[in-house]
């Protein structure tokens, strides 16, 4: 919802509302796009792990593809937290 309040306006601004609906349905669908093909890796590498186990199987073992799979869980359980704002005691 925060995407939408924020980006949407942007759209009717720049482009007017047939970008900005337009817009918002190729984005649409490139989600989903994204969304089946974690699905796909998912089935194919079920494991707890998740996209850092995804990440080490598919790129390899050396040390920078070692890295880039401890980066993509970090950032993993960064995304997964909610925004929250601050709160003052």
């Amino acid at each position: 919802m925060f995407g939408i309040v924020g980006s949407l306006p942007i759209g009717f601004m720049n482009g007017g509302p047939v970008a900005a609906i337009w817009g918002w349905v190729i984005v649409s669908f490139g989600n989903l796009f994204v969304g089946m093909s974690m699905a796909e890796i998912a089935s194919a590498y079920p494991v707890a792990g998740g996209p850092y186990c995804w990440t080490l199987e598919l790129a390899g073992t050396e040390p920078l593809y070692t890295f880039l799979a401890w980066l993509t869980g970090w950032l993993n359980v960064l995304g997964s937290l909610p925004p929250r704002p601050p709160r003052i005691i």
